[in-house]
């Protein structure tokens, strides 16, 4: 969120901060960056959000490890999933671009069903494949359960465990 930006370009100036660490993924990265950008700049921070043109050139992937294309397709669906599982009424149009937007991904990725979907793209499939077994389910499950209030369909702790344990 901007306002966030704005909030954090305003404490380091307040308290002459020279030096901003990222905590977390893309986003808090994201963030911290154009917080950093904003410290040194007198305009507004979302200034650096308006590009003046962007270079869409598939090639430019090439390059790039399988590893990471493959983690990529995976986080992108993860965060469709997020907005396509909501219990909103009425959130046709958003279901469907979100139905738009994995097609996409898959159509460009190699699937066959899930599971060889991940085996193909090297990316761990189970608990077991990173290293989870269910000595810490009751604890993880409770960290899990604030967040599964009003979700589209209500979670106990019970389940959250049988979740974790499919897919061990």
């Amino acid at each position: 969120r901007i306002q966030l930006v704005r909030e954090g370009v305003d404490l380091c100036r307040r308290n002459k901060v020279d030096m901003v660490l990222a905590i977390g993924g893309g986003s808090s990265i994201d963030c911290a960056k154009l917080v950093a950008a904003g410290v040194c700049y007198q305009g507004d921070a979302s200034d650096y959000l308006k590009p003046r043109m962007a270079i869409l050139d598939p090639t430019y992937m090439f390059t790039v490890p399988a590893s990471r294309t493959a983690a990529g397709a995976v986080d992108i669906m993860s965060h469709v999933f997020e907005s396509y599982f909501t219990n909103t009424k009425g959130a046709v149009v958003q279901g469907h671009l979100c139905e738009a937007i994995l097609k996409t991904v898959i159509q460009y990725a190699p699937i066959a069903c899930t599971r060889q979907f991940f085996a193909r793209l090297g990316m761990p499939a189970t608990l077991h494949e990173i290293g989870i077994d269910e000595t810490h389910f009751e604890d993880m499950a409770r960290s899990c359960c604030p967040f599964c209030e009003g979700c589209y369909v209500p979670l106990t702790m019970g389940d959250i465990i049988a979740i974790y344990k499919k897919a061990l």
